[in-house]
């Protein structure tokens, strides 16, 4: 029809192929936008955080093919897929001009596209375990039906993508808001860092203190002092020093936006429509409501003293405890609480972090105390 523009004509220059690795990147959005993102269902599960609900099937481990959400998120992690592959299928065909090339843009598109598909294909794999596993563009109906490949051949393909990417993807330095290198996009250390887990989660401790390494010595990013921590938070410093990479949210215009500054708060918090995902507490006063959904109390892992607190959680005194108003208000997560009128709900215009530099020398030390472990076993 008039008006669009065929995938052909998309690729036909550097501006569509951003366009088209932008698309792969867009899917990652509903991680964490829409009632049922899979960012808060991990969070709920672990003892981190507690629904209000405790009859919710997923917070029980009781996920069905019908369970709400499971559908949308597996599609939008084949979606990214779908879109990175077409983007490695059809790079070849792109005319870059020289300057273009110079800069390395060509390879630049094919390692964000390749670092995108390891992404989905990690939490794909660690959702659902055995998955189908696309590598080429789908073309035909009759290619959309792949039966599921084995856990170890998704994550020797994570792997081999992860390696790959590596090579091609420039440092954070490089990315300097100039057309196609633009501050969000996955950058060299981000594939390390991915890596890295990758390797941490297999139990392959050398090959994740390596990867955690290559990422630190790169020098692409760097711990902010304590008294910047907040930094990381509420959209303070996006893309910033400490950010790895960070799952991107703009404006409410195309009426989606982040859920977490709702689903963080608490009814009469935000537009009185809080999803009631609070931070477990030891505070039995608090959590007698919920028996059988108590955590370790994330709010009293906290040192005494330890500034980080005030930052990641709070009692804002509007926080009423909605089953019992005469009991202590529940806590709530501070870090992606920007207000109680931000309109409209589930429109938060913060990025949320998805690997941050902390996290990655944290990997790094637990690796190398596993290979100490192990060695002295051995």
């Amino acid at each position: 029809p008039d008006g669009t523009q065929t995938v052909e004509e998309l690729f036909a220059d550097a501006n569509g192929a951003n366009a088209a690795v932008n698309a792969a990147y867009e899917r990652l959005c509903l991680l964490s936008a829409g009632e049922h993102a899979i960012l808060q269902r991990v969070e709920e599960k672990s003892d981190n955080a507690f629904h209000a609900r405790a009859d919710l099937g997923w917070k029980r481990y009781q996920e069905t093919s019908t369970t709400l959400g499971i559908a949308d998120n597996w599609a939008a992690f084949y979606a990214c897929i779908q879109r990175s592959n077409t983007v490695l299928n059809r790079l070849d065909g792109v005319k870059f001009t020289a300057a273009e090339r110079g800069a390395r843009l060509p390879e630049s598109i094919e390692g964000q596209a390749l670092f995108l598909r390891a992404l989905s294909y990690f939490w794909l794999v660690q959702l659902w375990g055995d998955v189908p596993l696309y590598t080429q563009e789908i073309t035909r109906p009759d290619q959309e039906y792949e039966a599921r490949a084995s856990s170890k051949d998704v994550y020797d393909q994570i792997k081999k993508d992860l390696e790959a990417a590596t090579g091609k993807l420039p440092l954070k330095t490089a990315l300097t808001n100039a057309k196609g290198f633009e501050k969000f996009r996955a950058s060299r250390g981000a594939a390390y860092a991915l890596r890295a887990e990758v390797h941490l989660v297999l139990g392959e401790w050398q090959q994740a203190a390596d990867a955690a390494k290559a990422a630190i010595d790169g020098k692409e990013f760097s711990l902010y002092a304590a008294a910047d921590y907040a930094k990381n938070f509420q959209g303070r410093d996006e893309n910033g020093a400490e950010s790895v990479f960070e799952i991107q949210f703009t404006d409410n215009t195309l009426g989606r936006g982040s859920i977490l500054n709702t689903w963080y708060g608490l009814p009469g918090v935000v537009q009185g429509n809080g999803r009631y995902g609070s931070p477990t507490t030891d505070d039995a006063q608090t959590m007698t409501n919920f028996p059988g959904i108590r955590g370790d109390g994330l709010v009293q892992a906290f040192e005494p003293g330890d500034a980080r607190r005030a930052v990641a959680l709070t009692t804002h005194n509007n926080a009423r405890n909605p089953v019992d108003a005469t009991k202590p208000p529940f806590w709530m997560c501070n870090k992606y609480f920007v207000g109680t009128t931000y309109p409209p709900e589930s429109r938060s215009a913060v990025n949320v972090p998805l690997l941050r530099y902390a996290k990655v020398l944290l990997t790094r030390a637990e690796a190398n105390g596993l290979l100490v472990s192990a060695n002295d076993e051995a």
